[in-house]
């Protein structure tokens, strides 16, 4: 049963990271968008 409930963890932490870095990315980008708008509006 440990066996199981271990590949369970390393599974989900897989998932979770991919889904933090997902998130990341798309906040990063908004981010440089929003930069780059205001760039736009000073000059």
């Amino acid at each position: 049963m440990n066996h199981w409930k271990k590949e369970d963890s390393s599974q989900n932490s897989v998932y979770g990271k991919i889904k933090i870095k997902k998130e990341y990315d798309k906040a990063r980008q908004n981010f440089i968008r929003r930069e780059t708008d205001c760039i736009k509006d000073g000059s």
